[in-house]
């Protein structure tokens, strides 16, 4: 009878784990884009906040709060926040999209999964979608990464961003800033 229990206990242990929540750990994770100014400088920016989660169906939620993004710059930070991202009306960017919840159960700490998703990106008030390949990594039983195969390259006019681009402009007087954003993330979960 003993047996039985240790077996039936151990079974409703791991069950509950392999479907349990994962979380997103803001410290370990990244959201990173490159802007290019006078058609030569480029730099790269990020954004300090986000959460997100996957649930045990699958569900891939993760939310940016546009007003960390850091340039290095804090009036840049300041005028992106106000004129780009207008966060009094659009505080957060979201992406959202399903994966194969019992893959990802199945794979063993160190295992990698390719996989190519479809999120539905908010911005700025606009939906878009945009698949693109991905990878999981299995960190350990209770640590996954999610990271792009390849940055993926967003263009203002997909987000209605062309007005706040050329704000930023003429406010810092530059003969240009490109329209089109690589982007890139790594995000870490734990269960």
């Amino acid at each position: 009878m003993r047996k039985f229990l240790s077996i039936l206990f151990i079974t409703l242990f791991t069950s509950s784990y392999a479907i349990a929540d994962w979380s997103l750990i803001n410290d370990e994770s990244t959201i990173s884009f490159t802007s290019t100014k006078k058609s030569a400088i480029s730099e790269v920016h990020h954004f300090k906040t986000m959460s997100g989660s996957i649930d045990e169906k699958g569900s891939l939620n993760l939310i940016i709060d546009l007003s960390s993004v850091e340039t290095n710059v804090p009036i840049r930070n300041e005028r992106m926040i106000k004129m780009l991202f207008e966060i009094s009306q659009f505080a957060n960017a979201t992406l959202t999209t399903m994966i194969d919840s019992e893959k990802i159960t199945k794979l063993k700490e160190g295992d990698t999964h390719l996989d190519t998703l479809t999120f539905e990106t908010s911005l700025h008030g606009i939906a878009q979608k945009i698949k693109t390949p991905v990878k999981f990594i299995k960190l350990s039983n209770n640590k996954l990464i999610l990271m792009l195969e390849k940055p993926v390259v967003v263009n203002a006019n997909q987000f209605g961003l062309e007005k706040g681009i050329e704000q930023l402009k003429s406010i810092a007087k530059l003969s240009s800033i490109s329209t089109a954003a690589p982007v890139t993330f790594s995000l870490t979960f734990t269960q």
